[in-house]
């Protein structure tokens, strides 16, 4: 009778194990449906998610003026986590971004978080980053990527026109237009009227070659 009771106790504890396991189960499969829902959610919204906020900007442009008119970048974002997601979505229009470039690290402990998967929206404009772990709230990280475009014809984003010099000379300008929603063409960015920041801009041109900005010159360095 006693050995019978204790065979009854290890089946119940393994039945009640069983239950505990399948309970766990259904929440974390319940839980996995759920985010995915929500990012679903966010995806297919015109506006950026509200949840990270830009903080600064380093932006490296290299035109190929007088080449093919390609523009070589890379893109450094801080980014303040203003709440919990797995996701990184900015804008981009006519740029081809280098996937295996992409990264996102935690500044603080210089943590880069693993990459899920990356897509494009081009009804929105939106280029999303999938993370395999949530970025935590009030932290502070960094996006950074290489990309690829084109000095455009049409006068948004950045863009080549001409001009005539004093002695009538024609010759070949690159010029950025960003107003209202275009500097999502020249560099991916968080383009809305809210999401402000700072910036630090790297261009590189040809020595024969003048840059010139609304914003003072720190320095020059030859290449």
């Amino acid at each position: 009778m006693t050995v019978t009771l204790c065979g009854w106790r290890g089946w119940l504890g393994r039945f009640t194990l069983l239950l505990l396991l399948c309970h766990s189960v259904t929440y974390a499969r319940k839980r996995k449906m759920r985010l995915e829902a929500e990012d679903e959610e966010e995806e297919t919204n015109i506006r950026l998610p509200p949840t990270l906020r830009p903080v600064h900007y380093t932006v490296r442009l290299h035109p190929l003026l007088h080449g093919n008119h390609t523009i070589i970048g890379r893109l450094e974002v801080e980014l303040e986590v203003l709440k919990a997601t797995s996701r990184v979505v900015f804008h981009l229009v006519d740029i081809d971004v280098v996937e295996e470039s992409v990264r996102v690290t935690l500044i603080s402990k210089r943590r880069t978080l693993p990459v899920k998967r990356q897509r494009y929206d081009p009804e929105y404009q939106q280029y999303t980053v999938h993370l395999r772990r949530r970025l935590r709230q009030g932290n502070i990280y960094l996006l950074s990527l290489h990309f690829q475009s084109m000095l455009g014809n049409a006068t948004k984003g950045f863009f080549v026109t001409t001009y005539k010099d004093k002695e009538g000379n024609e010759r070949k300008v690159a010029a950025t237009q960003f107003w209202p929603a275009d500097a999502r063409r020249a560099f991916p960015c968080f383009d809305e009227p809210e999401m402000k920041a700072t910036f630090d801009l790297y261009l590189a041109r040809e020595a024969n070659m003048t840059a010139i900005s609304n914003m003072p010159l720190v320095r020059t360095t030859p290449m």
